[in-house]
C-alpha cells in the first residue's frame, strides 16, 4: 500500500459506494454472504440475516460506472469455496479484475488467492483468531500481496512489527477517530476501516500526501 488508506466501511448500497469513492475513500467495504438455500450473493452487515438469503443481491447494489473497478474491498462474512468463486465470476463478468478479499474463513483465502490472483486480507477479529493466525499462517509461504484486516484494539506495537516482519498489509477496523487513526499510521499500520471516513479524508491530510 502506497499511502495510509481510508476504507469507508458497511458501504452495502450503491449510493454510498458511489458517494465514498467520490469523495476520495481509496476504497469502499461491501459485506458478502453467500445464502445457503438460495444462488445468490447477499449483501447484508450484521446477523446472519444474509446468510439466510434476507438482503439486496450483489448485482443489485454494486454500480456499473468505471469509478468503482479496482477499488472494492469485500468482506466475505460467510459461504466457503463456493461463494468465493461465485464472487469472483460475478466479479470477472462485471468488469472488476483486481480487488480484496478479507474474511475469517481463511481456508477459502488460501484457496482462492493464487488461483484467481486476489488480495487476501485475513480478518482477526479476536484474541482467539489471533492465536490461531500466529500459530498457522503467520509464516506462511504466500508469494504474494497479502494482508490482515485486524480489530483495532488488538493491534499492539509488537505484533505490528511481527506482522510487517512477515510482509502483512495491515487495516484495521473499525476506526472511526482521528487521533486513533493518526496513532495507528506512527505504529505502521497501512490503512484503516472507517464509519468516520469524511471527516478522516479531511483530517488526515497529511498523512497521506
Amino acid at each position: 500500500m502506497a499511502k495510509f488508506l481510508i476504507i469507508a466501511h458497511n458501504c452495502n448500497t450503491g449510493r454510498k459506494i458511489t458517494e465514498a469513492l467520490d469523495s476520495g475513500a481509496d476504497f469502499a467495504e461491501i459485506d458478502v454472504w453467500k445464502a445457503p438455500l438460495r444462488k445468490d450473493l447477499i449483501v447484508k452487515h450484521f446477523g446472519l440475516a444474509g446468510g439466510l438469503g434476507l438482503g439486496k443481491k450483489l448485482e443489485e447494489v454494486l454500480p456499473s460506472h468505471q469509478l468503482i473497478k479496482n477499488r472494492l474491498y469485500f468482506d466475505f462474512k460467510w459461504g466457503g469455496k463456493e461463494g468465493v468463486e461465485q464472487l469472483f465470476n460475478f466479479l470477472k463478468k462485471t468488469g472488476v479484475e483486481k480487488f480484496t478479499l478479507s474474511s475469517t474463513d481463511w481456508q477459502a483465502l488460501l484457496y482462492f488467492a493464487d488461483k484467481y490472483n486476489i488480495t487476501p486480507h485475513f480478518t482477526i477479529a479476536n484474541s482467539l483468531s489471533l492465536k490461531r493466525f500466529q500459530k498457522d499462517l503467520l509464516n506462511s509461504n504466500l508469494n504474494r500481496k497479502k494482508g490482515i484486516s485486524i480489530r483495532h484494539t488488538l493491534a499492539t506495537p509488537e505484533r505490528i512489527e511481527q506482522f510487517k516482519n512477515n510482509k502483512f498489509e495491515i487495516v484495521a477496523w473499525t476506526v472511526n477517530s482521528q487521533k486513533r487513526a493518526a496513532k495507528l499510521f506512527n505504529l505502521g499500520i497501512d490503512g484503516v476501516i472507517s464509519d468516520n471516513w469524511p471527516a478522516l479524508l479531511q483530517d488526515l491530510k497529511g498523512l497521506r500526501n
